[in-house]
């Protein structure tokens, strides 16, 4: 169907509206909101990090009072008080921290409001206005501005506003116009020139795009910015300083600034397009930009491309020529995105664990880059689908999210010794396999985006299903995210490329609530395009659409699919259990067999040239349907015959299939491990068979629009509410677990570590937190395979070494310890006793523990 609506121009063509979706400044404003706030995490972490714990009282004064308090207090009462003192002094300086890094955005908030008065007072505009042609100015500024004139006043300057700008803030406006400008060209009867005429329209479209409070809110983050590093400039005198802290302040700045110049050169353009709207303004503006410009070396050009506020001219006209230009997709943007989120992440996680959790910036970073990269697709789509062009390769964008993301990375400080870049120097083979993995991942989220975008534009003519991708494809990106740093993390500490693979499936299994949440929703809703499809709706404009009846599926196929399979699945089962009396693995793949035929029947009958995009989705709804429901059709087939077979107690026999608490929850953690291998199964064959289905000549089946909304409404709600009820009852049925579940104590070695006779000979402080960092390595040996495996081992020589210390304070927590190691809470007081050592050894010997930022 038709994309949003066209814009006419003389030539008679007619090309899509940009101004009926997000423009493009908003997305790089918000792309240099992120960047900046992702270089001032990377320049004040190196801050913190070379004051140490100058930069840290109120961990000093924790490790003050634990000391005057040792001796006099018991052991234990002394653990937790220093273990909370330090948790919350953490906290709070981390917070602190953080507030920090807002700072450029807070100066720029008062920069965009005092600059508009401070500009006042500089441009000195005249009191009055007189003359015939300064009243001609205010009557076509007015006409310009249309409803928005009653917030815009007009000031003629006496040469001072540079030709003509416009500014102001919190909903007031100015336009200043040189004197000398009106009286360029001016006609005898009163009448503008056609030169001022443009340059009028073209500022009264800032105003009427709303882009003037982004303008100078822009221009006020970068001074922003540039003032905090003026005051970080004292550290390059440090020479440690001039390398780790130097270079990470120059890529910021670099960062920055080109960031600051797509902002401002953007809005160029839009205001072109939207004063080109008139005929009349149009033809002055070509007329404008086809006059000569200074001849300037190639090495100059290019620089005041990256830096100028200002575009060129050519570049300016093609835009008023063509509007659609400014729906074109940008791998620049993505790649910025990327980009900025490499360089901020690590930094963010690594102060919001104490904040918030680990999955908190996986969230708010993949609700950012959802934002971004759906506004990026939609408008490209919107383009290419109204032109008849070839869409942007999703390939290409997944490769420039990767490569912004890794290069972020190298960006990081010399401090964050856990960053890809230093993956790539010290294993170079599991390097390459993060990225390739993380390429993998940003395809899979960029395809959706795009297959959502492609069905939504070519069914509906409406804007809001832009907002509606970007939220349920926000866990998409968190869950990319959050996989991928985390294994990146856990090869810091267990290396090896097997190391990659593992981590990934151990991310995955242990937070798969988020993962599975994130698939349904993501592949879910493309289907519901369907429910919106109108296609008696008119094509404006000569405008040219894939017919939505080959590309779009009704919701309810799949979820009859998956009934369908599941039914199958259960008389198999039953069928089976009567001749072999017996269940096993068999059954189970007699479940995967029976999604393949799903697949092979439904790819069939959607496949064909140009329809692969609808068969994948509505495969992977049905596999996503059928994988939760494998496990109950197992139960019940294999109860289905005895239940039937006994007509006593038949009620308690069907009530036996009911799996309690704990079975439920493993009955369904082993259907989501089943939803991979069905999903790598299930969608290649389900492609072969559509491109089979294709090269044999049969096109793809036309399907109608929804004559009765209720079936597809009740389809979408049942995939939502499997989508989202499984896991919400799976964390549910957790928690009650382990809120009835008894605090497990240390394993049999760990505690026969603990009851060992300690030596008599006690150590010094400094020797004490050298033998704790050694303890330490030694869970360094257990892989993510076995997570936890060998951490109750390492706990228990570090409480051990602190026992038998000197240091009062570190004899006290280590003696707390070993004095629970036969109780029930005995994995618990070890691991805060080991943690609580590494945090004051920290403070008290530097060089020694764990650095209170997780350097």
């Amino acid at each position: 169907m038709a994309t949003p609506t066209d814009t006419p121009t003389e030539s008679g063509v007619s090309y899509p509206d940009p101004f009926r979706l997000p423009s493009a400044t908003a997305t790089r404003f918000l792309l240099l909101i992120v960047a900046t706030v992702g270089a001032s995490l990377a320049v004040m972490t190196v801050v913190v990090a070379f004051f140490g714990s100058w930069a840290l009282p109120g961990i000093r004064a924790c490790t003050d009072i634990a000391r005057a308090e040792a001796g006099e207090t018991l052991a234990r009462t002394l653990l937790y008080e220093f273990r909370s003192c330090s948790d919350r002094a953490l906290r709070i300086t981390n917070l602190v921290t953080f507030l920090a890094c807002t700072a450029p955005i807070l100066i720029g908030i008062a920069i965009y409001a005092a600059y508009p008065r401070l500009l006042l007072r500089r441009l000195t505009p005249l009191r009055s206005l007189d003359g015939v042609i300064q009243h001609r100015a205010v009557e076509e500024l007015q006409a310009a501005l249309g409803a928005s004139r009653a917030r815009v006043r007009l000031l003629i300057t006496p040469g001072t506003a540079g030709g003509a700008r416009a500014f102001g803030a919190w909903g007031r406006y100015w336009i200043a116009v040189d004197r000398s400008l009106l009286a360029v060209g001016a006609q005898p009867g009163g009448e503008l020139s056609g030169h001022t005429d443009a340059v009028i329209h073209h500022e009264a479209a800032h105003v009427r795009n709303r882009d003037i409070d982004i303008t100078y809110l822009t221009i006020g983050m970068w001074w922003g910015f540039v003032a905090v590093a003026a005051l970080l400039l004292p550290l390059l005198l440090l020479r440690p300083a001039a390398l780790v802290f130097g270079l990470p302040l120059a890529a910021a700045l670099a960062v920055l600034t080109y960031a600051r110049a797509r902002v401002l050169q953007v809005r160029e353009f839009y205001a072109d397009a939207r004063a080109a709207r008139d005929p009349r303004i149009r033809r002055c503006l070509l007329t404008l930009f086809d006059r000569p410009v200074r001849r300037t070396q190639a090495l100059e050009r290019a620089w005041r491309s990256l830096t100028s506020p200002h575009p060129r001219p050519a570049t300016r006209r093609a835009v008023v020529e063509d509007p659609s230009l400014l729906l074109r997709g940008d791998y620049l943007d993505v790649a910025y995105a990327g980009c900025a989120v490499g360089l901020s992440y690590s930094a963010f996680l690594l102060m919001a664990r104490s904040l918030t959790g680990m999955q908190i910036p996986g969230l708010v970073f993949g609700a950012l880059l959802s934002v971004i990269l759906t506004t990026v697709v939609w408008r490209s789509t919107t383009r290419t689908r109204a032109l008849g062009l070839r869409p942007l390769p999703v390939g290409r964008m997944s490769l420039a999210l990767t490569g912004g993301i890794l290069l972020g990375q190298f960006m990081m400080p010399q401090l964050h010794v856990i960053t890809w870049g230093s993956m790539l120097i010290t294993a170079p083979g599991s390097a390459l396999l993060m990225a390739a993995l993380l390429w993998g991942a940003c395809a899979i989220a960029m395809g959706s985006i795009s297959f959502a975008a492609s069905c939504w534009i070519g069914g509906s003519r409406r804007v809001w299903p832009l907002w509606a991708c970007a939220a349920v494809n926000a866990p998409v990106i968190a869950t990319v995210l959050v996989v991928w740093f985390f294994t990146l993390a856990a090869h810091a500490v267990y290396p090896g490329w097997w190391s990659v693979i593992s981590s990934t499936f151990t991310a995955l299994g242990i937070n798969w609530h988020l993962p599975m949440a994130a698939l349904g929703l993501g592949i879910a809703f493309p289907l519901t395009s369907w429910l919106a499809w109108r296609p008696k709706r008119p094509v404006g404009g000569g405008l040219v659409a894939d017919p939505p009846s080959t590309t779009l599926c009704p919701p309810w196929g799949p979820v009859i699919a998956a009934l369908v399979t599941a039914a199958c699945f259960i008389v198999a089962v039953d069928v089976d259990s009567r001749v072999r009396n017996e269940s096993g693995m068999e059954e189970l793949l007699l479940g995967m067999f029976a999604a393949i035929l799903t697949t092979v029947a439904l790819a069939w009958l959607l496949g064909g040239r140009g329809a692969s995009g609808r068969v994948v989705c509505a495969t992977a709804v049905t596999v996503y349907l059928i994988a939760p429901l494998g496990i109950p059709a197992l139960y019940i087939g294999n109860r289905i015959g005895t239940c039937f077979d006994t007509p006593v107690g038949l009620m308690s026999c069907w009530t036996d299939v009911v799996p309690e608490a704990e079975r439920w929850v493993s009955a369904v953690d082993t259907s989501v491990f089943h939803l991979v291998p069905l999903l790598l199964v299930c969608c290649p064959i389900a492609v072969m068979v559509s491109k089979a289905r294709g090269l044999l000549g049969r096109p793809p089946r036309p399907l109608g629009p929804a004559v009765r909304r209720w079936p597809g409404v009740s389809a979408s709600l049942a995939i939502l509410l499997l989508g989202l009820g499984t896991p919400i009852l799976v964390l549910y049925s957790r928690s009650t677990l382990e809120a009835g579940t008894e605090p497990r104590p240390l394993d049999a070695a760990a505690r026969a570590e603990l009851l060992r006779p300690l030596e008599e000979q006690r150590s010094e402080g400094r020797a004490t937190c050298q033998a704790i960092d050694e303890a330490g390595q030694d869970s360094l040996e257990v892989g993510p395979v076995r997570p936890g495996g060998g951490l109750d081992l390492s706990d228990a020589r570090s409480v051990r070494a602190m026992a038998a210390s000197a240091d009062p304070v570190l004899r006290a927590f280590g003696e707390a310890a070993i004095a629970e190691a036969a109780g029930p809470r005995s994995r618990e007081v070890t691991s805060d006793a080991a943690q609580a050592g590494e945090h004051y050894c920290a403070t008290t010997h530097p060089g020694t523990g764990i650095l209170l930022l997780a350097w």
